[in-house]
């Protein structure tokens, strides 16, 4: 058997490098990496539909995800640790400041404690060392799988609507469901409610987190192609037609930061856009109607519930809540401290869907540290906001599945970084026109030009 020496690199993805180097006696087709890498995205891909799906929390699609991608970068991720002790001693110290809670802490607060500890650490070890140089071929299959995904939960979304507005639920049945069951319609709710699409998910914040996410891998080669840039704006019309608040938020925040392949847009594009926006602003007023509501009404309890448990609520209550528990509360004892903050008639661990806020009212004010290593843990401004985004979603930031579809989100955007650094469009080598150039003359053009004028005049005669 042909054996296959590594030699390590400690240079990030996002600087530039790789995180690892294939020595001059093994490339990367040669020892058979190239197959069993296709394998392993293509099997990442086909598990997100069922990421919420399995008998149980630790025999669920997440948890498989998540351990096929930190099987395939187990040796970058122990590498990072390694060579920043210091990160990675102030992540594990986190796992003290909850047990200090002053009622005491019990079994089930060390398990908690400890899992977000660990998914923290491997966060922000993993993040920016993620990575491969992919082949061409690689790049075109996993695009076109993205672009798949995308369509798919489009169609979906739109088939949803359809059925929910006949006071029908189409989706996976409730009982597979190991997470977000509970936010799934009923009967009273189809009758009484306004049920979103949910796709193949429990809730639709959720669904707008693995579509932003998959969207923000497309945006290093949006920069160069045009199919990406397109497949982003889908997903964007795609939030409004969810009518997810956090989801539209994520994507404009993304779309308006890095402008991926819209920072030369012309002005026949823009008038197209326009249109465009215009005949969807037509067919679906209805829903924009809804969203802009939602919108406006985002601080407003009684209006808007979702946009303020998740930011006003929270914000308005976490200095005294620091002066009051400077270490934090464990999980399982915050339902009956925020029981004393939260307004009557709202559930208290509503305060706790925004990820962010969660550093603070887990760890108190070492939160804050833990906040900037999370952040520092990349080197560009899309992926912090991209960052930033995944903690307004709906659900825990630090569990098993935000750990897995974050991990291979960020191998798939710094591998698609790595390829568009070194690849230009197919078309840019014939004409350099594309970049605004004007061809140079030549020796002899002027004369082939006053030759083929002459014989012009000859025809025409």
């Amino acid at each position: 058997m042909r054996q296959c020496g590594i030699a390590w690199s400690p240079m990030r993805v996002d600087e530039g490098g790789p995180s690892r180097a294939i020595s001059e006696g093994c490339s990367l087709e040669g020892c058979g990496w190239k197959s069993g890498r296709n394998v392993t995205y293509l099997l990442a891909f086909g598990l997100i539909p069922f990421l919420q799906i399995g008998a149980g929390f630790y025999a669920s699609g997440f948890i498989v995800l998540a351990l096929l991608v930190l099987t395939k970068w187990s040796n970058e991720l122990l590498a990072s640790m390694v060579q920043h002790p210091i990160r990675t001693l102030l992540c594990m110290l986190a796992f003290i400041m909850p047990m200090n809670y002053p009622a005491g802490v019990d079994g089930q607060d060390v398990q908690r404690a400890l899992r977000e500890v660990v998914v923290l650490t491997l966060m922000i070890a993993g993040f920016g060392v993620v990575g491969e140089k992919l082949s061409e071929r690689s790049v075109k299959i996993y695009t076109r799988t993205i672009y798949l995904l995308i369509v798919f939960y489009f169609c979906l979304s739109l088939v949803q609507i359809l059925f929910l507005s006949r006071q029908i639920y189409f989706g996976i049945p409730k009982e597979f469901f190991v997470v977000n069951e509970g936010t799934l319609p009923g009967e009273l709710d189809l009758i009484y409610s306004k049920i979103r699409p949910t796709g193949t998910f429990g809730e639709p914040s959720y669904m707008g987190f693995i579509l932003t996410s998959i969207a923000f891998a497309l945006f290093p080669l949006a920069e160069k192609w045009i199919l990406p840039r397109i497949f982003i704006i889908l997903v964007a019309v795609l939030a409004l037609i969810c009518q997810s608040l956090s989801f539209f938020i994520a994507i404009s925040l993304l779309i308006a930061f890095d402008r991926p392949g819209l920072k030369k847009i012309g002005a026949s594009v823009i008038v197209v856009g326009m249109i465009s926006a215009s005949v969807l602003g037509i067919i679906f007023y209805d829903v924009l109607e809804s969203f802009i509501s939602r919108i406006m009404t985002i601080s407003d309890q009684s209006a808007e519930l979702s946009g303020y448990v998740r930011i006003f609520g929270p914000l308005s209550i976490i200095a005294d809540y620091l002066s009051l528990y400077p270490t934090g509360t464990p999980f399982y004892k915050l339902y009956f401290v925020l029981e004393e903050y939260v307004p009557e008639g709202i559930r208290p661990l509503s305060y706790h869907d925004n990820g962010l806020m969660n550093f603070l009212f887990d760890f108190g004010f070492y939160g804050f540290i833990l906040l900037f290593l999370y952040f520092s843990s990349v080197k560009n401004g899309v992926s912090r906001i991209y960052l930033f985004a995944c903690g307004i979603f709906n659900g825990a930031l630090l569990a098993p599945d935000k750990l897995a579809v974050m991990l291979f989100t960020f191998s798939l955007y710094n591998s698609f970084l790595m390829f568009a650094r070194t690849h230009e469009p197919a078309d840019h080598a014939k004409s350099n026109l594309a970049h605004g150039e004007t061809k140079k003359w030549r020796p002899g053009r002027l004369s082939l030009l006053q030759r083929r004028h002459r014989q012009t005049r000859t025809e025409l005669s």
